[in-house]
C-alpha cells in the first residue's frame, strides 16, 4: 500500500506539470509516463481516468460530448470489448457500436462524432501498448454504426497473419499459452519435458484424488488429461497448486512412485 501511495504521488506530480492548453507532444509524453507508473502500481488507466482527454483536433465538438465519450471508452468493460476485438483481428470501433447507440442515442451517428470516437480509441489503445496497423482501414461487413475502422496489434506481437500457421506453430502457441495455477500444477506432474502426457502418472494422480481409473483413458492421452482435469479440479484445494514449482516437482516424483 505504501508503494502504491508513492506511485500515486508521482502520478499527481506529473499531472500537475501539465497545462490546461491543447495537448502537445510534451503532454503525450506525460501521458506515457503516467501510464507506466500506473502499470507498476497495478492501477488501470481506465479505472482512474489518468489520461488527459485529447481534444486538440476536435474543438468543434462540444466538450460535454467529448468528455462523456472519453469516459465511456476508458470504462473497464469497454476496454475488454476493444482488446477482444483486436485479438479477433477486428476493429475496436465495431465492438463498441451497439453499446454506443444504447448509451448515447442515434446522435453518435454524426460523422464528426464517429471520427472523434476513432481518435479517442486510438489514444487509449496506444497508451495500453497497441500500435495501429498502417494500412487501409478494415471494411466492416456487419451492419453497425461504422463502415470501417482501424485495426491494432500489440507492440510485442508482430503480425504474422500473411503466413499460414503450421501444426508446429499451433503446438508452440499451445505451449506458450497462459494456463491457470491448477493446470500448471497438473501439467507439471503428468507431462514430460517434451510435452508428452504420461498416462500412468495421470491415472495415478486421478486415483490419488478419489477418481477410479477408467479403461478408455488409455485410448487417448489428450482426452484423458482433459477429463481427469475436469473431474479432480473440484477436489483439489487451491492451496495444493499454489505451493509453487518446487513443491510440484516433489509431487511429480510422488505420483510416479504410486
Amino acid at each position: 500500500m505504501k508503494y502504491n501511495r508513492n506511485i500515486r504521488r508521482q502520478i499527481n506530480a506529473v499531472r500537475a506539470s501539465a497545462s490546461c492548453a491543447q495537448q502537445s507532444d510534451d503532454d503525450c509524453r506525460r501521458d506515457a509516463t503516467i501510464t507506466g507508473l500506473a502499470g507498476e502500481a497495478g492501477l488501470l488507466p481506465n479505472d482512474t481516468l489518468l489520461l488527459r482527454c485529447p481534444r486538440q483536433k476536435f474543438g468543434d465538438v462540444w466538450s460535454v460530448i467529448t468528455e462523456a465519450l472519453w469516459r465511456f471508452i476508458q470504462r473497464p468493460d469497454n476496454i475488454i470489448r476493444m482488446e477482444t476485438a483486436v485479438q479477433l483481428g477486428r476493429a475496436p470501433v465495431e465492438a463498441l457500436s451497439a453499446i454506443l447507440v444504447t448509451e448515447f442515442g442515434t446522435g453518435v451517428a454524426n460523422d464528426r462524432v464517429k471520427q472523434l470516437i476513432g481518435h479517442l480509441i486510438r489514444h487509449v489503445m496506444e497508451a495500453r501498448g497497441y500500435n495501429i496497423i498502417k494500412k487501409k482501414s478494415l471494411r466492416i461487413t456487419r451492419t453497425c454504426l461504422f463502415a470501417s475502422g482501424a485495426r491494432y496489434r500489440r507492440r510485442d506481437r508482430p503480425s504474422n497473419r500473411s503466413v499460414r500457421a503450421r501444426p508446429s506453430d499451433r503446438k508452440e502457441w499451445l505451449r506458450r499459452a497462459d494456463a491457470d495455477g491448477f493446470n500448471r500444477w497438473m501439467d507439471a506432474q503428468v507431462r514430460s519435458n517434451d510435452g508428452q502426457i504420461d498416462i500412468d502418472t495421470l491415472c495415478a494422480l486421478a486415483v490419488r484424488w478419489g477418481i477410479p481409473e477408467r479403461r478408455y483413458w488409455r485410448e487417448s492421452a489428450l482426452n484423458a488429461r482433459l477429463e481427469v482435469g475436469i473431474l479432480i479440479r473440484k477436489r483439489v484445494p487451491s492451496s495444493e497448486y499454489e505451493r509453487g514449482h518446487e513443491q510440484s516437482e516433489m509431487d511429480v516424483e510422488g505420483a510416479r512412485q504410486t
